[in-house]
C-alpha cells in the first residue's frame, strides 16, 4: 500500500512540474538585450553595425486584431561607405520581427 502511494505522489509531482514549466514558458519574455543582439546578428551580414538602441521595457501593440508585447529599437549599419538606419518592432514573447523598416 505504501508503494502505491509513493507512485501516486511521484506521478502527481511530475504532472505538476510539467504544468508549471508550460505556464512559465508561455509567459516568458525575451530580454531587450537578447532581442537587440539577434537583430544585430541578422543585419551584420550585409555591413558593419555602427550604432543601435532599444527600449528596455516592452509596450503593448495592437496589430491585425491581436495584442502583442513588443520592443522597439533601431540599428545603424554601414556598407560600402553608405550609412543606413533601420527601425524595428519585435514580439517580446516569440522574438518574431513584426516590423522592420529603413528610415
Amino acid at each position: 500500500m505504501k508503494f502505491k502511494g509513493l507512485i501516486i505522489g511521484v506521478a502527481a509531482g511530475v504532472a505538476a512540474s510539467l504544468l508549471t514549466k508550460s505556464i512559465v514558458a508561455r509567459n516568458h519574455l525575451f530580454s531587450s538585450e537578447e532581442v537587440l543582439q539577434n537583430m544585430k546578428n541578422m543585419l551584420k551580414d550585409n555591413g558593419k553595425i555602427i550604432g543601435s538602441w532599444i527600449m528596455t521595457k516592452p509596450e503593448t501593440l495592437e496589430k491585425n486584431a491581436s495584442a502583442y508585447q513588443v520592443y522597439r529599437g533601431g540599428i545603424t549599419r554601414e556598407d560600402e561607405n553608405r550609412q543606413t538606419d533601420y527601425e524595428f518592432v519585435i514580439d517580446a514573447k516569440s522574438g518574431s520581427i513584426l516590423e522592420l523598416s529603413e528610415v
